[in-house]
């Protein structure tokens, strides 16, 4: 059982499109969904044609330095542009958070860059509310308005029935989204929203849990931080940014991609809590 809702889409439309969301297996289990193992689980498994590449863990991606990326400096086996890890060190296990990362040993040549428009780098490390840095250009002009309604949801696990991803895009701040706590290994838990079409994205509201109707969930059920992602049709990456979520309730914070997408991930990390953790609302702002 996947844990997608569809608001205001044709089920028998969505296909392959479903496959957008996380790009990772899953399977099932008294409930939940789980990540099923990574392609990769550390840099050591990403020697490729002799040459040492790097792990991402989050997506279980090997990706290599690359001069033929100059938007992003990587690619993947296959020759595809993709943004690299951040610019951090780590113990070689693969980059398991923001900022977790290690260098590849050598360079590996693709055949172009089709990664015009997405960012070059690691996500600016704050908190605030402000525009961040991004080499995405704009392509966000006209009114905006509230698109949530028109895409699917979709979360690495729930904590139960009672708690499934939908309720974080119900427009009811009393309803929350609570996960089954970290993935296995400690991983952080991915939500994810995506639409069929391209929409121009240009705010993405994040509200904690702290208006929940139960008042023993309003805080110690959130995050310490996390990764806002949007990507287009191809899954190449448009925009990212680290945001904090500093004390408890997790307070709302919001990002401003300005491009044109069809997929938000949030990267959630550092759980308050061991066995649950969530958020009230997602809301996407676009055209």
């Amino acid at each position: 059982m996947r844990t997608t809702s569809i608001l205001g889409l044709d089920p028998l439309r969505l296909g392959l499109g479903l496959g957008l969301s996380l790009g990772l297996g899953v399977t099932t289990g008294a409930g939940c969904l789980r990540i099923d193992p990574f392609e990769c689980q550390r840099d050591a498994d990403c020697v490729h044609d002799g040459l040492g590449g790097t792990c991402l863990l989050t997506q279980g991606t090997c990706v290599y330095l690359d001069p033929a990326c100059p938007s992003t400096g990587y690619s993947t086996a296959e020759g595809r542009c993709v943004l690299g890890p951040p610019p951090s060190s780590n113990d070689g296990r693969g980059s398991g958070g923001p900022g977790s990362t290690s260098s590849p040993s050598g360079p590996h040549t693709s055949e172009g860059d089709d990664s015009e428009g997405s960012t070059g780098g690691a996500p600016p490390d704050t908190g605030d509310e402000g525009p961040p840095a991004t080499t995405g250009s704009s392509s966000c002009a006209g009114p905006m308005d509230d698109i949530t309604a028109q895409g699917v949801v979709e979360a690495s696990s729930v904590y139960n029935d009672d708690f499934h991803a939908y309720l974080a895009v119900d427009s009811n701040y009393g309803s929350s989204w609570f996960s089954s706590g970290p993935e296995p290994g400690g991983l952080p838990s991915l939500f994810t929203w995506t639409v069929l079409e391209p929409h121009c994205i240009s705010e993405i509201h994040f509200t904690g849990n702290g208006l929940h109707q139960n008042p023993a969930y309003r805080e110690d059920f959130g995050f310490g931080s996390m990764v806002v992602r949007v990507y287009d049709g191809s899954d190449t990456l448009l925009f990212q940014q680290m945001l904090a979520l500093p004390g408890t309730p997790d307070p709302p914070v919001v990002a401003y991609p300005d491009v044109e997408g069809v997929k938000v991930e949030l990267e959630l990390f550092d759980h308050e809590s061991n066995d649950c953790g969530g958020f009230s609302e997602l809301e996407i702002i676009g055209d």
